[in-house]
């Protein structure tokens, strides 16, 4: 069976600043899984593109530091990664 992944991105685009959030979205992605970005409206996604093509994951958050230790752990090349996204 082949699956596929819905993601409704919230109105202040939050979603895109949490690193598990960011991390589980590259995580399906990497293993071909099918992706649709649900936004409010194209001018929403047009007000965010800056801070989305900027996306590093070095500078998310997530709720205890060491989550992001964690999830940075994981990560050969921050570099290549952020790039990937």
């Amino acid at each position: 069976a082949s699956f596929g992944q819905v993601v409704t991105v919230d109105a202040s685009f939050e979603i895109f600043g949490r690193a598990w959030c960011v991390a589980e979205l590259a995580a399906a992605n990497s293993m071909g899984m099918r992706q649709h970005l649900k936004f409010r409206s194209a001018d929403s996604l047009a007000l965010h593109e800056g801070r989305l093509r900027s996306l590093r994951i070095q500078d998310m958050q997530a709720s205890r530091p060491e989550d992001k230790e964690a999830i940075l752990s994981r990560i050969p090349d921050p570099a290549v990664f952020d790039a990937e996204l």
